[in-house]
């Protein structure tokens, strides 16, 4: 069997009106996991959402949230609702359901880019770290990769002070960037640039919800930056979840999810088992693809380990 590629891994089959049903499984999922990774989910439920616009409708923005946790052996069913369309916008609703059951729901919102032409303001944020690769040398992926997946493959950086001033010798949390660098892993081969897109709503999930632990230095169960021993360090948290996802294109043509992306992460809350992270997707060359906020749920592990 050959590995399985990001278009067939989002491939879907019609089985009603605005209604469609996955077609591959399993689907991939982290080591020791037992539901689909989130940045997958998304990705296949705008590629649902995509089947209701024309061909000259590009995705714009995408808000998901997390229901319940699907399993990757069993397939997914696609409800699209359509909630409004003209001559520059189009909105969907998906819902993504598993065994008649609700588990992520997503709004999609398009553009047509043809009639977004004509004067303009025009500027854009750059990178905060200086830290370049031509490739990754250590996918932090690679143990347990087999023909199922995974579709993408990362790399962590070292952490970066970002915050105003020399750097402390002790900085804070929030005044640390987290890089990663990321690609699917196949080449797309598909010319429609809608895997382009979807190739970087697939990778915009991953490195996110260990952003504040990391930048808190508190051990979350992975190998340390840079660590070609992969040796696994105690797990300080008894669970953890993406509450919800956002993420907004800044271009629609131009960059390719199977090249190299840098995802420059912040973290600038956390409290209350919560916390808020902001990434933002760049190409090879600086470009700003998109933006995400996310925010995320942790149960750490008490003295005691009695409380949840």
């Amino acid at each position: 069997m050959d590995a399985v590629t990001l278009e067939k891994c989002l491939e879907l089959k019609q089985i009603g009106q605005d209604a469609f049903e996955s077609v591959h499984t399993p689907i991939w999922t982290w080591p020791f996991s037992t539901v689909i990774p989130g940045g997958t989910l998304m990705a296949l439920g705008a590629a649902a959402a995509y089947e209701t616009v024309s061909f000259d409708f590009s995705i714009n923005t995408l808000q998901a949230h997390f229901l319940a946790g699907p399993k990757p052996d069993q397939l997914l069913r696609f409800k699209v609702q359509r909630l409004s369309e003209s001559g520059r916008f189009a909105t969907r609703v998906v819902t993504l359901e598993q065994s008649e059951t609700a588990v992520v729901h997503v709004t999609c919102s398009f553009v047509r880019t043809s009639a977004m032409q004509g004067r303009t303001m025009t500027h854009s944020v750059g990178r905060s770290s200086p830290q370049t690769a031509e490739a990754i040398t250590l996918d932090d992926l690679e143990v347990g990769r087999n023909k199922q997946g995974p579709i993408f493959k990362f790399q962590r950086l070292p952490l970066v002070y970002s915050g105003p001033g020399p750097a402390p010798s002790n900085p804070p949390p929030e005044s640390m960037t987290y890089t990663s660098l990321a690609t699917i892993s196949s080449p797309i081969k598909s010319k429609d640039l809608r895997y382009q897109a979807l190739g970087i709503i697939a990778l915009s999930d991953y490195h996110i919800l260990d952003a504040p632990p990391t930048l808190h230095r508190i051990p979350f169960g992975q190998p340390a930056i840079g660590d070609r021993s992969r040796k696994v360090p105690p797990n300080e948290f008894k669970l953890f979840t993406s509450l919800n996802h956002n993420i907004r294109f800044h271009v629609h043509q131009g960059f390719r999810a199977d090249d190299l992306c840098y995802i420059e992460v912040n973290n600038p809350w956390a409290s209350k088992r919560r916390a808020e992270v902001q990434s933002r997707i760049f190409d090879r060359e600086g470009k700003l693809v998109a933006t995400c906020v996310q925010e995320t749920y942790y149960v750490m592990k008490e003295k005691d380990d009695s409380k949840l």
